[in-house]
């Protein structure tokens, strides 16, 4: 992963007797550790609590699962949440700050952070399978045209680049 991308991809590669089948594009894949320090099973480490031992959490990709003839090793993308954004499609949303909204995309005292979360709850299902972790930032904002594209650059550039801030993913999912 990488801050200009902003989240994190995975290659993996399976030995053994697996065949393609068994990995299924768009499965949700969570890879964790069974850490032994000290002869105690403890993880340390990660950057969420009760989730020390999760390495990555991503989801395949499509037309990524192949298996090798040779080896028999199967061979797999996973994408984490905001390479997984960036696979979908999304409306555009012209946002409004509104003292009484009326309509669909009127938001009341409308914050970068409202705005996001309405793209990740009114424009996708994002908000069901991960978390997200707003700025904090009380600064409010009177409009944001967002085009047509996917959810994670319509967030990313239309609603957190105006305040110097970032959508980034965690390897832990979030």
């Amino acid at each position: 992963g990488s801050y200009d991308e902003g989240g994190w991809t995975a290659r993996i590669r399976v030995l053994g007797d697996a065949t393609a089948s068994e990995f299924p594009e768009d499965a949700m894949v969570v890879l964790f550790a069974e850490d032994w320090y000290a002869g105690h099973k403890t993880s340390i480490g990660g950057v969420w609590p009760h989730c020390e031992n999760i390495i990555f959490v991503g989801w395949i990709a499509r037309n990524s699962v192949f298996k090798d003839a040779d080896t028999g090793a199967v061979t797999f993308e996973l994408l984490g949440p905001t390479a997984t954004m960036k696979q979908l499609n999304a409306w555009p949303a012209n946002l409004e700050d509104k003292n009484s909204p009326t309509t669909w995309h009127q938001l009341y005292d409308m914050t970068c952070d409202l705005a996001a979360h309405h793209v990740l709850t009114q424009h996708t299902t994002m908000d069901h399978i991960c978390d997200f972790i707003v700025t904090d930032n009380t600064k409010r904002m009177k409009y944001i045209d967002i085009p047509e594209q996917d959810p994670y650059s319509q967030i990313d550039e239309y609603v957190y680049r105006p305040i110097g801030a970032r959508l980034l993913g965690s390897r832990q999912g979030r």
